[in-house]
């Protein structure tokens, strides 16, 4: 393992050094690679892992830089900065001599500043300088062991520092802290000197003492010396006021002067320095002399050591003589005892022994006695240092008393006086059982109230004694404790230690009378701890049991929220009851934090009641503050009590996860609010912050609490719109009243952004139209959740597209949006994993539905909720599970304010106030994580008794399953076989080669790929794996396809190997790299040996193929410019393409957001044929709206007791087939619009700008949104010839579709009783007849017969048909729609484009939309004549029934009387047909439309003239012939048309050619023509008009006879023909 790390770090260090070589001189980079190499050797492998290689080598750089130069005049260079290439910590760097306590004196200070030290470097580098320092040479390697001095370079990493001034502060402390070490390491051969010299002076023969305590003294010194003291500072301090000799020497304590000379280590510190005026006051020279009999004495400094340690200082001062034996001065020395000195046997050591032996000696005990052992003992464990410095007499009497404490246990305080008075030495000894750290903190409050100063310092002895010991130092000045003081804590001690629980029985019996008293006395008596008892009263404890008892039987916790009389601090006091575990602070200090609480103080007690279950008890200390003008009263106590059910309420429930914890809570405490009403604040704040307001949740909350009286008012309007219990004749004027008040009280607000903020909550309530806050369930509690309904156009801010409604649910556990396009509206509920944007999410899904819905009856509605608190759980079911549960309480939400529909009548929601119209529709469908919900979803609709029953969620288990119908693959396939079908490719007969995303278990990829045995997948990746067979063969694969796709949750791991090619493989997307097989390279062109699996998707997506089936999830196509965030999907970044590196000929996108749209228009622009998403797997909503519309009939039926459900449901798995083709057609029809609108290209693209323009004005479509192009993009396309391509045709088209359904159902159009077939068609056939009644009364007729019409006009006519007449003829768009309808079935054209759809694969499909074409404009000419020509509105069946049989005659005529030059034309056009391969029956019928024409006219006539149409016709053609008017229009044709303008003007001349004729024809029957019989009639006629006739006839050879006709000539021509008028 070591090996392994060494290796990690010399590759890192030569990759330092490589950054190095490349970026330093030559003449630099070998020093520098030497101290690269030297720094970072001995560093942490941890540390510099976490680090760039570049990070590391400016750091090097700079430390190098650093260490050119060291100071020949100081310790230490010392710097503290914030470097560039460290941007979270402060640094502090050292360059020095390497000597000892370095590290640990540096360290100290650093700690002691409050700096948390992350990283430490300390290498010790070998060097050569020059007498100024500066760098030569750095020796490594075995050079390095013998030549070079030794340099420190120490480099600590730090807590950041912003202050220049606290960075020089350490800089300053740290250079001090260098020079007391440096000066003690300096000096400390000199100090053990000087001792030597002290013992040496022990031997002269004159000193006043006796020889065996000078021995002993001497002893000492020696063993002092034998690395039992780290010397720091050593000095002399001479007498200069009395030479007396003998021991009763008495000087005044000032006459000691400092031997200059004699300092050494710390006391000799510059004189005029800080430091020394430190170590000056540690070692004073005024304290008074040793006193008389002591040779030696011992004591504390007042100051902590600089040096190694951060303790204080032991100090020992000996008495100097000279040579006649008088009283010089003295020796002080400071240092440190080391470590071994305190667990070495204190009889070894010279001095403390012979104060042991004293004691020992003087108490008589024998060694082996019982109290000779003891007494062994207290000595051996009395704190060291206190024996050092105590007196031996003194240790003899407290010895002797612990002694007697060990036998009779009591509390007991010994105290000494420091020599000096400095402080006080206090060993307090404690009964074991009673002792704790509440105790010990309770002794050290005594101590410091009785004595002064600080009792920070303590030190703790438990052993198994009966006693526990307490050793505190008071820093105070003891010369002013006074024996009073020391009696008076003794006093205190003793009341703290005391017992209470005789007060506790007597206080439960008083309480509760003696037998429960007594019975809970049982079992407290022994419960609580001593912590406990040592700190509460007894009376006060019974209340805790009583709450205790509580949790205990409810196996919860339970709380006390209350005010001590007597706190003068004004603190709350709360206590939390938890049986069995401790609740740990962490999670509960949140809690209290946001309601507004500080926690002052915390304690935790452990209670053990007999035969019951243990508890804890956590007692806070709380401070909050409040401002009362957000109150009712300004009592704090009065408030307490008002607050204190609601805070125990909301605190019980956020621990129990029923409401969440945050800022908004504090409005419980500050404000008086009721839990539920911030829960509701919070709800709307939470979907305020959905709604992509600019502010966070946090501050939201923030400025919410901030505004207590506002957040008040806020409620109180939401009351004000929608609370049952106001009646509604008030409600209006409380609403006034409080919004008034609302905008009073924010002027008060300076912050923009919070009135803001509480604006935005009042607009959302005012734009509020439901919800369901005040409904109460079945327990009459308060539902857990909230949701509410709002109009979407009337809350502020919110991004484009606005839906029509929305309903926001929220709870604890979910959060859910849906969103509607419009009344009638269905789409999928995701389970999304988006927490911060769900419904950004969900509102870019509506837009796309919206889209796919044109096709339907409904508009586009999406929803989403998301899971807020997921277990962690590796059990799918588990997870599936908590997600179903979420999903059942979004789905209550929607349902609970919804209208319902009982026997007809509309059923408003209970206890909810409506602002907005009936709204009883609501459908849901499975989506994203949800496919299997649909029967939970039902479940509920039956529990509510919603009139949609199982109706309410398609996809049941008595519905249509998509994945068993493979309906939504089937769709998506009807669009891949078109764009082959065009490419003159059957995939149905031929192999062709796919990439696909997805696996064979989904529904859309699986079912795709079983819907052709010609299918190659070469390649396929999902979720988890790679799939990969270079070259498959199309029958062993489909089988093995088929064989997974039934394996329940099968993954590509699961296919069979021996089923795939040679060089094929299934790969894991976590490898680290793939091994690319020949075979491989060969099919996708690549060149490596190995990919990674990013890489490799990456190569598939780019790949040539036939076909890319898009069936999994994720966005892996963009276009080039756009960037992965504008693409949403981190999964897939690494894998995404741009649309022009897309190679496969065709995409199926059977899965939703495989591209984006501008993917798919790059994508498109070079030659790739798709359209959308919303267009090929629009079968999949196409279906779950048939199965809705059904059951909604069925449901009629079932009401009216026609069918039971099991009849229904048979019938319904019977008519399964049926509602597929239905499905398949709308497709097929939608894919082919698309194609021809496709193939006009920019001939159209004028009339699609003006289109957009319409969509515009109509504030349905936002081209930047939907990405088509603007103007100037299009007038670009124009000038290139190139139209739009066919995912930008897909969006116009599905809006054209959603703004003519918004035209005709507003309209009186779906109540025509003509309509019923097209209602009746939308149904499988065997419902047509025997439900006929039901589907009449359809609660949807309207709508299902509004989306009819409107499909039928988008896709048979174009998507321009429709606003082109409306503009250019100003009539209602349900007129259009009327028109439209007598054109397609006054002249069969259902029927033609039948036979037209028949020829799929048979002829080009240009030929075939070149005929689709012809009829649109055939349609074009006929609706608009109905427009003109018969008043509206149009009355469809009359007309029809007018013209139909009349239609009919003519066209058996057409070939007879029709014009020479017509006639050549309608046999050109049928022989181009013939020759394309249409058969010549149809060719014949599309020909003939060009005759047609003109039926309307002659119809009109004949029916005017009562003459037959034959003969109408014959002179319709005729007059048609000799004026040249057939040959007028072919002019008028043929003329460039290229804006809209021309096109208008073209066809007001064409149509003026048209009226004239039909005109003339009139006149012609009325003049020559007589029953029915007109030969001769035109002659007759032209005899009338000889004149008139003459001067047109030579204008009209003259203009035949022009090289050019032009517009202007062809509006002379109308004129002339105008002009031939009857006499």
């Amino acid at each position: 393992m070591i090996e392994k790390q060494n290796k990690e770090l010399q590759k890192i260090i030569k990759s330092i050094v490589a950054i190095a070589q490349k970026k330093s001189s030559k003449n630099d980079v070998t020093s520098l690679v030497n101290f690269i190499e030297s720094f970072f050797g001995d560093a942490a492998l941890e540390y510099l892992a976490s680090k760039t290689p570049e990070n590391l080598y400016e750091c090097a750089k700079d430390s190098f830089s650093f260490f050119q130069n060291k100071s020949t005049n100081k310790s230490a260079s010392v710097r503290v900065f914030n470097p560039t290439w460290e941007n979270e910590r402060t640094v502090l760097q050292i360059l020095t001599t390497d000597i000892p306590f370095l590290i640990d004196s540096t360290t100290a200070e650093i700690n002691r500043l409050g700096y948390k030290i992350y990283e430490i470097l300390h290498p010790v580098i070998k060097t050569e300088r020059d007498n100024k320092g500066k760098l030569d040479r750095i020796y490594i390697g075995a050079e390095g062991k013998s030549k070079g001095n030794s340099d420190s370079i120490i480099q600590f990493e730090f807590s950041y520092i912003q202050s220049d001034r606290d960075r020089e502060e350490l800089r300053e402390n740290i250079s001090m802290v260098l020079e007391a070490v440096s000066l003690a390491v300096r000096d400390w051969k000199k100090m053990l000197s000087e001792v030597d010299t002290n013992i040496k002076n022990l031997e002269n023969k004159k000193l006043p003492y006796d020889k065996a305590y000078l021995s002993e003294v001497s002893d000492f010194f020696k063993w002092l010396a034998d690395n039992h003291f780290s010397f720091l500072g050593y000095g002399k301090y001479n007498h200069s006021l009395s030479k007396s000799p003998s021991k009763s020497a008495k000087s005044d304590s000032l006459s000691l002067r400092s031997d200059e000379k004699s300092r050494l280590g710390i006391f000799d510190f510059d004189v005029n320095s800080n430091t020394r005026q430190n170590v000056e006051t540690a070692i004073s020279s005024s304290v008074p002399q040793i006193k008389d009999q002591s040779l030696v004495e011992f004591s504390k400094s007042e100051k902590p050591a600089l040096v190694h340690r951060p303790v204080h200082m032991d100090y020992i001062r000996i008495k100097n003589f000279d040579s006649s034996g008088n009283y010089t001065g003295e020796s002080r020395l400071l240092g440190l005892f080391t470590s071994s000195v305190y667990y070495q046997s204190a009889t070894l050591i010279p001095i403390i022994r012979k104060k042991i032996e004293y004691v020992l000696d003087r108490a008589g005990f024998k060694p082996d006695s019982h109290n000779g052992k003891e007494l062994v003992t207290i000595l051996e464990t009395y704190p060291r240092d206190e024996l050092f410095q105590i007196d031996e007499k003194q240790l003899y009497n407290i010895c002797m008393e612990i002694l007697e404490l060990n036998k009779r246990p009591k509390v007991r305080m010994f105290i000494r006086r420091d020599r000096l008075d400095k402080f006080l030495s206090c060993i307090i000894f404690i009964p074991r059982e009673r002792f704790n750290t509440q105790l010990r903190e309770k002794i050290q409050v005594i101590l410091k109230d009785e004595f002064g100063g600080n009792a920070d310092d303590y030190f703790t002895q438990v052993s198994d004694s009966a006693l526990a010991r307490l050793f505190v130092i008071v820093k105070t000045d003891a010369s002013k404790v006074l024996e009073k003081n020391i009696a008076q804590a003794e006093r205190r001690l003793l009341e703290i230690t005391n017992s209470w629980v005789d007060g506790l029985r007597d206080t439960l019996i008083a309480k509760l009378g003696e037998r429960k008293g007594e019975a809970l006395y049982q079992g407290y008596s022994s419960a609580f701890p001593a912590s406990y008892t040592n700190r509460y009263h007894f009376g006060g404890t019974y209340c805790d049991i009583l709450k205790l008892e509580d949790a205990i039987l409810k196996n919860t916790l339970t709380l006390d929220l209350y005010r001590l009389s007597n706190d003068k601090d004004k603190t709350y006091q709360l206590k939390i009851f938890h049986p069995e575990s401790q609740v740990t602070l962490s999670n509960i200090l949140p809690i209290l934090e946001n309601m507004g609480f500080h926690v002052i103080d915390e304690l935790t007690f452990l209670v053990e009641p007999y035969h019951k279950k243990k508890a804890w008890v956590h007692h806070f200390q709380l401070k909050v503050e409040i401002d009362f003008g957000a109150l009712k009263t300004k009592d704090e106590s009065a408030h307490i009590e008002s607050i204190k059910k609601e805070f125990q309420q909301a605190f019980f429930k956020i621990w129990h996860r029923e409401i969440e914890d945050d800022k908004l809570n504090t409005l419980i405490v500050k404000a008086g609010m009721r839990w539920r009403d911030v829960s509701l604040l919070r709800a709307y704040g939470k979907y305020i912050k959905q709604a992509e307001f600019n502010y966070s949740f946090d501050y939201i909350t923030e400025a919410l609490s901030k505004h207590p009286i506002l957040s008040n008012k806020i409620v109180k309007l939401f009351y004000s719109y929608f609370s049952p219990d106001i009646q509604e004749k008030k409600r209006k004027s409380e609403i006034t009243e409080i919004l008034s008040s609302i905008d009073q009280s924010l002027t008060t607000v300076s912050n923009v952004a919070e009135d803001r903020i509480i604006r935005q909550f009042v607009d959302v309530i005012k734009a509020t139209l439901r919800t369901n806050y005040f409904q109460k369930d079945k327990n009459s509690e308060y539902k857990s959740y909230t949701s509410f309904k709002l109009n979407s156009s009337e809350v502020p801010g919110l991004p484009l597209p606005r839906p029509f409604r929305e309903i926001f649910v929220y709870s604890y556990d979910v959060e859910g949006i849906h969103l509607r396009g419009g009344r009638v509206a269905r789409g999928g509920l995701r389970w999304s994993d988006r927490i911060e944007d769900f419904r950004t999410e969900v509102l870019g899904l509506m837009k796309a539905q919206m889209v796919k819905n044109a096709v339907i009856v409904p508009v586009g509605s999406k929803g989403g909720f998301v899971v807020k608190n997921p277990i962690k759980s590796a059990d799918r079911d588990h997870v599936v599970a908590q997600a179903i549960e979420c999903y059942k309480t979004f789905l209550r939400g929607l349902l609970d304010i919804t209208d319902n529909i009982v026997k007809g009548k509309i059923v408003a929601p209970r206890d909810v106030v409506r602002k907005d119209e009936d709204d009883p529709y609501l459908v849901v469908a499975a989506d994203k994580g949800t496919a299997t919900f649909s029967d939970t979803a039902n479940g509920l609709s039956r529990d509510y008794g919603f009139w949609l029953g199982d109706a309410f969620a398609s996809g049941g288990s008595q519905g249509y399953d998509h994945k068993k119908m493979g309906i939504t693959a089937k769709g998506g396939w009807v669009a891949v076989k078109r764009h082959f079908m065009e490419m003159g490719k059957d995939i149905d007969k031929e192999t062709f080669t796919v990439i696909g995303i997805g696996g064979m278990s989904g529904d859309v990829f699986g079912n795709g790929m079983l819907l052709s045995k010609n299918i190659k997948l070469i390649a396929a990746f999902g979720h988890t794996n790679i799939f990969i067979d270079p070259n498959p063969d199309p029958e062993i694969s489909y089988k093995e396809r088929l064989r997974m796709f039934n394996l329940p949750r099968s993954t590509w791991i699961d296919y069979d190997r021996k089923a795939m090619s040679k060089g094929g493989g299934i790969f894991n997307k976590k490898d680290k790299s793939i091994p690319i097989s020949k075979e491989m390279k060969d099919v996708f062109g690549i060149s490596e040996n190995s990919l990674t699996p990013d890489e490799l998707i990456k190569r598939i997506l780019k790949s040539e193929v036939d076909l890319l089936w898009n069936g999994g999830i994720g966005t892996y196509v963009k276009a080039e410019f756009e960037s992965n965030d504008d693409v949403g999907d981190r999964a897939n970044d690494a894998v995404r393409i741009n649309g022009k590196e897309v190679r496969a000929k065709v995409i199926g996108e059977g899965g939703n957001l495989g591209f984006t749209q501008l993917g798919r228009i790059e994508a498109a622009m070079n030659g790739v044929r798709l359209n959308t998403d919303f267009i090929d797997n629009s079968a999949g909503v196409d279906c779950s709206d048939h199965e809705v519309n059904i059951k909604i009939a069925f449901g009629a039926a079932i009401e009216n007791g026609k069918l039971t459900t099991a009849e229904r449901n048979k019938l319904l798995a019977t008519m399964t087939d049926e509602v597929g083709e239905l499905v398949l057609r709308d497709n097929k029809l939608q894919t082919q619009a698309i194609t021809i609108a496709q193939h006009q290209g920019a001939s159209i693209l004028e009339s699609q700008m003006r289109l957009m323009k319409h969509l515009e004005s109509e504030k349905l479509l936002d081209r930047k949104i939907e990405f088509l192009p603007d103007d100037e993009s299009i007038a670009q396309r124009q000038s290139l010839g190139k139209g739009l391509t066919r995912p930008e045709l897909a969006t116009l088209i599905c809006y054209s579709k959603m703004s003519v359904y918004n035209n005709l159902i507003g309209s009186s159009l779906p109540d025509d009783p003509y309509f019923n077939n097209d209602l009746s068609l939308y149904f499988p056939v065997p419902m047509r007849k025997k439900f006929a009644a039901e589907i009449e009364a359809h609660q949807l007729k309207r709508e299902i017969i509004a989306t009819s019409v409107a499909n039928s006009i988008v896709n048979r006519v174009g998507s321009k048909f429709f606003f082109q007449i409306l503009r250019d003829t100003g009539v209602k768009g349900c007129d259009v729609a009327r028109a439209y309808t007598i054109s397609r079935d006054a002249f069969n054209i259902r029927s033609l484009w039948h036979e037209i759809e028949a020829l799929d694969g048979k002829v080009e499909t240009k030929i075939q939309v070149q005929m689709f074409i012809d009829i649109k404009n055939f349609i074009e000419r006929t609706s608009l004549w109905f427009l003109r020509n018969i008043p509206q509105p149009l009355k469809i069946s009359e007309i029809i029934n007018d013209f139909s049989p009349g239609i009919v005659e003519l066209s058996k005529h057409l070939d007879k009387i029709i014009s020479p030059v017509l006639k050549s034309m309608v046999e050109t056009k049928l022989n181009f047909y013939k020759e394309k391969g249409v058969p010549k029956d149809v060719a014949a019928k599309i020909a003939n439309l060009l005759a047609l024409a003109s039926a309307c006219d002659i119809v009109k006539v004949s029916r005017g003239s009562k003459l037959s149409v034959r003969i109408v016709g014959e002179i319709y053609f005729s007059v048609g012939t000799r004026l040249s008017l057939g040959w007028l229009r072919m002019c008028a044709e043929k003329q460039n048309a290229e804006s809209y303008w021309d096109n208008l003007s073209q066809k007001t001349l064409i149509n003026n050619f048209y009226d004239q004729q039909r005109r003339l024809t009139a006149e012609v029957t009325k003049v020559a023509c007589k029953d029915d019989v007109c030969t001769g009639a035109i002659d007759a006629w032209e005899k009338t008009h000889h004149k008139e006739l003459e001067r047109y006839d030579i204008f009209i050879d003259d203009l035949k006879s022009q090289e050019k006709v032009t517009d202007s000539m062809l509006v002379i021509a109308a004129k002339r023909v105008e002009g031939i008028s009857s006499i």
